[in-house]
C-alpha cells in the first residue's frame, strides 16, 4: 500500500470522500450540506489538492459550472488504502471503542501470560489508560461472558463458549475494518498462527469443491476466526451445549467434508465442534452456487414451488420466469436455513427498502404463503427474512423481458447476497432501458466474461468509461440524481437540470387555482418531468411529527456517558407515559450495532429502533438533543436522538420518512443545534421539519 505523506483534517476528508459519490455536486450544495462558508470550502479544497500533490494523485478539478470532477486514479487510489483517514495510517490514534476491539483481539488470539504492560507497550497507551479501557470492555460484554485476570495466567476471555465464539466473530470483523486492521490481525494470529495460509488455501479450494464463491469480506476474515477456534479447541474451551444442531444433519453435507480437512479430518475435535465450524461455511453470504444436500435440497424445493403456487392461487397472478425465481430463493434460503433454525444473527439491514402501497398489499399474501416454509424449517421465520423473500417475489412480478438491443448493466458489490441483490432490484427498476446481468462480487467482476456496458458499483474499478460508483443504501434524490447522471452520460438525454421538488411545483400551481384532483395532477406531472420514475407518495397518511410530537417528549442534556444512554434518556418520556415497555428500550440497545450504525441517518441523527411486539402500548415520538453529542458507531457523532414507538408496520412510516428528510437538512440540523431551550427546539422541528421534508 502506498505510503499517505500528510493529513487530512476531518472537514476536508469528509468533503472528498462525499464528492467520491456525488460529483456533480455543486460549492452551493456543499457549503449548504456541511454548514460551512465559501471562505471554508475553499480552504478545504486548496487543502485536499495539497493532499493529492502530495500523494502524487492526480488534483481534486473545480470546473467552470461550480462542480467538481474526481480523476479515476484519485478514486481507485482512495479503493486502495481503503478511505481517507485524518491522520497517517502509521500514527493513527485509536479511539477507546477501537481500543478496546483490539484488546479483545490480544486476549482471544493469545497462548501466553498477558498483562497491562502488553496493552500499553503493544498500543502505546498507558497502564491506566489501558485499565480504563478494559472497564469498558466489561461494560460492554454479553452478560454471560467476562474478561477475568489471575496472576498466574493474565488476562483470559471466559463464559459461555457459544456465545465467545460469537463474540469473536465480531471481533475480528471489527478489526478488519480499522485503519490498519490488517496489521493486527496478522500481528496478532497470523504471526503466531502458520496455519493461516493454509486455511486460505482450503477455503479457496472450497469455492470450487462447493460451486459457491464466498464473498470478500468472508473469505478474508474466515482464517482468522478459524484459527482462534483452534486454539481455544486446544486450550480446552469447546462448545458444550448442543444448540439444537443434531451432527447427523450436517454430516453428508460438503460444507462437513470441507470442515474435516480443515481441522485433519476430525482428529480429537467433540461434535458440538464440527457443528460448529459445519455452520460456518454453511451459513457464510455467498453470490452464486448449487444447493444443499441431496435430501434436504428436495424437501426445500418442493416447499418452495408450493409456496409460489399458493401465492399465485391466493393473487390471482402467474409469475413469469418461475424457475429463474426459484434459482434465486433457493440460493437466497441455503444460507438462510441454517440461520434461521439456529438463531444465527444476520443484521440484516431493510430500513430502506421501499414498497409501494400495492406491493405492501401483496407482502400480506407472500407472508401467508410462506408459512410452509417456517414448518419445514421448525422456527418462525424473522421479519428481514419474510422482508427479502417479498422482495425476490415483487421484483419478478416487474422484471422486464430481455431486448438484445438495450444497453447492458450489472451491480458489482463488495457485500453479499442480500445487499447486492437489493441494490440489483432497485436499479432494476430505476433503470428499465437496460438488460441487467446478475450482481456480481469485486472478484467475480474481474473475471467477467460478458463485458457490460454500465457498471453500478459500490467500489471504485479499473475501468475508463461507463462505471458509476453508487452507495450501497439509496433514497430516493439520490436515485433521481443517479438516474438523470446515466440517461444524460449513456443515452444522450438533453436534460442537464436537477429533478424539481415536485411539492414546489404543486404549491406553485395551487397560489393560481383550485386543484380538484391533486393526486391524480401531481401523478401526471411527475411521470412527465422524470420520464416514469416518479412516485406519488401516499396522501391518506396524515400522521406527522407536529401531531405525534409533543412538547413534553422533547428533552436536552449537554452530555451524556454513550449510546446506550443515550437511547434510555430519549425514550424515557414514552415510557413514563407507558408508550412502550422497558424491554422496548433494552431491545433497541441490542439491536444497534456500534460499528455498522445502520440506525444513523445523515451525519446528525440518530433512529434506534425495535419491533413493535418487544413491548410498544402505543404510537409515539420522542426527541433527545444532546449538545455534546454522541458516538453511535466510531465514525458518527449524532446530536439528535429520535425514538418510534411503532404499532405495527406502517402508521409509522410517514414519521419515519419526515425525519430521515430532517435528517438531510443541514441548515435545519444546524438551527436546531444552536436552540437554547427545549421550547425552541420543539418548535423548530414541528414549524420547520414538516416543509423541509416535502421541499
Amino acid at each position: 500500500m502506498e505510503e499517505v505523506n500528510m493529513f487530512l483534517d476531518d472537514r476536508s476528508r469528509q468533503i472528498l470522500e462525499y464528492l467520491i459519490f456525488h460529483p456533480k455536486s455543486s460549492s452551493k450544495e456543499l457549503m449548504t450540506r456541511f454548514s460551512i462558508s465559501r471562505h471554508q470550502l475553499s480552504y478545504s479544497v486548496n487543502k485536499i489538492k495539497e493532499w493529492c500533490k502530495d500523494n502524487d494523485l492526480p488534483e481534486l478539478i473545480r470546473l467552470r459550472s461550480g462542480s467538481f470532477h474526481i480523476p479515476e486514479a484519485l478514486a481507485l487510489f482512495l479503493k486502495n488504502s481503503g478511505s481517507v483517514h485524518s491522520e497517517q495510517s502509521s500514527h493513527y490514534v485509536l479511539s477507546e471503542e477501537e481500543r478496546a476491539t483490539v484488546m479483545l483481539l490480544m486476549i482471544m488470539s493469545n497462548r501466553d501470560y498477558l498483562s497491562l504492560d502488553h496493552f500499553s507497550v503493544d498500543l502505546d497507551v498507558s497502564k491506566n489508560t489501558a485499565m480504563r479501557t478494559i472497564a469498558f470492555i466489561r461494560e460492554q460484554l454479553p452478560s454471560n461472558v467476562a474478561v477475568d485476570y489471575d496472576r498466574n495466567n493474565g488476562y483470559r476471555i471466559t463464559g459461555k463458549e457459544w456465545e465467545i465464539r460469537k463474540l469473536i466473530l465480531q471481533t475480528i470483523h471489527k478489526t478488519s475494518l480499522l485503519p490498519n486492521g490488517n496489521e493486527y490481525l496478522n500481528k496478532y494470529i497470523e504471526n503466531k498462527d502458520m496455519r493461516i495460509k493454509h486455511y486460505r488455501q482450503i477455503l479457496e479450494d472450497a469455492e470450487h469443491l462447493l460451486n459457491v464463491t464466498f464473498t470478500d469480506n468472508r473469505i478474508d476474515i474466515l482464517p482468522y476466526m478459524l484459527a482462534i477456534i483452534s486454539l481455544r479447541i486446544d486450550q480446552g474451551y469447546v462448545i458444550q451445549e448442543s444448540f439444537h444442531i443434531k451432527n447427523h444433519m450436517l454430516a453428508n453435507t460438503q460444507e462437513y467434508v470441507v470442515a474435516s480437512k480443515i481441522f485433519n479430518n476430525w482428529k480429537k475435535i467433540p461434535d458440538q465442534e464440527k457443528s460448529f465450524i459445519t455452520l460456518q461455511l454453511l451459513t457464510t453470504n455467498i453470490l452464486s452456487g448449487e444447493m444443499l444436500t441431496e435430501d434436504l435440497t428436495e424437501g426445500l424445493s418442493k416447499i418452495v414451488d408450493d409456496c409460489l403456487q399458493d401465492f399465485e392461487r391466493r393473487a390471482f397472478v402467474n409469475l413469469s420466469n418461475k424457475n429463474d425465481l426459484k434459482k434465486r430463493l433457493l440460493l437466497h434460503l441455503k444460507p438462510a436455513y441454517y440461520r434461521i433454525k439456529y438463531h444465527l444473527n444476520l443484521n440484516m439491514n431493510v430500513e430502506n427498502l421501499y414498497f409501494s402501497e400495492r406491493q405492501n398489499a401483496m407482502k400480506a399474501i407472500i407472508y401467508e404463503s410462506f408459512r410452509p416454509l417456517e414448518e419445514f424449517i421448525g422456527e418462525n421465520l424473522p421479519e428481514e427474512e419474510l422482508e427479502f423473500i417479498s422482495l425476490f417475489v415483487l421484483s419478478n412480478l416487474s422484471e422486464q423481458s430481455i431486448n438484445p438491443k438495450q444497453q447492458t448493466a450489472v451491480v458489482v458489490c463488495k457485500s453479499g447476497v442480500l445487499i447486492s441483490q437489493t441494490l440489483d432490484t432497485i436499479l432494476r427498476k430505476k433503470f428499465p432501458e437496460f438488460t441487467f446481468f446478475p450482481p456480481c462480487s469485486l472478484r467475480e467482476y474481474r473475471d467477467l466474461e460478458v463485458n457490460a456496458d454500465i457498471v453500478f458499483s459500490t467500489v471504485p474499478l479499473d475501468r475508463d468509461k461507463g462505471v458509476y460508483l453508487v452507495k450501497s443504501s439509496l433514497n430516493e434524490d439520490e436515485l433521481a440524481e443517479l438516474r438523470l447522471k446515466v440517461l444524460n452520460d449513456e443515452l444522450s438525454v438533453t436534460q442537464k437540470k436537477r429533478p424539481i421538488s415536485m411539492a414546489k411545483i404543486m404549491e406553485t400551481i395551487e397560489s393560481y387555482a383550485d386543484i380538484i384532483q391533486y393526486d391524480d395532477l401531481e401523478h401526471s406531472l411527475g411521470q412527465i418531468l422524470y420520464e416514469g420514475g416518479y412516485r406519488l407518495g401516499n396522501k391518506k397518511q396524515k400522521l406527522s411529527l407536529k401531531m405525534l410530537l409533543s412538547f413534553e417528549h422533547v428533552t436536552s442534556v449537554r452530555r451524556v456517558a454513550d449510546f446506550k444512554e443515550a437511547i434510555k434518556l430519549a425514550s424515557a418520556p414514552l415510557l413514563q407515559e407507558g408508550y412502550i415497555e422497558k424491554r422496548y428500550i433494552e431491545k433497541m440497545i441490542e439491536n444497534h450495532d456500534y460499528n455498522d450504525a445502520y440506525t444513523v441517518l445523515g451525519s446528525d441523527v440518530a433512529l434506534p429502533h425495535a419491533l413493535p411486539e418487544y413491548g410498544v402500548k402505543k404510537l409515539g415520538v420522542s426527541l433527545l438533543h444532546v449538545r455534546e453529542g454522541v458516538h453511535f458507531s466510531p465514525e458518527h457523532v449524532v446530536h439528535f436522538i429520535f425514538v418510534v414507538a411503532p404499532v405495527d408496520k406502517e402508521k409509522h412510516i410517514e414519521i419515519v420518512y419526515e425525519i430521515m428528510n430532517l435528517a438531510e437538512n443541514e441548515t435545519l440540523l444546524s438551527q436546531l443545534k444552536s436552540a437554547e431551550t427545549d421550547e425552541e427546539l420543539y418548535k423548530l422541528v414541528i414549524q420547520k421539519g414538516r416543509r423541509d421534508s416535502e421541499d
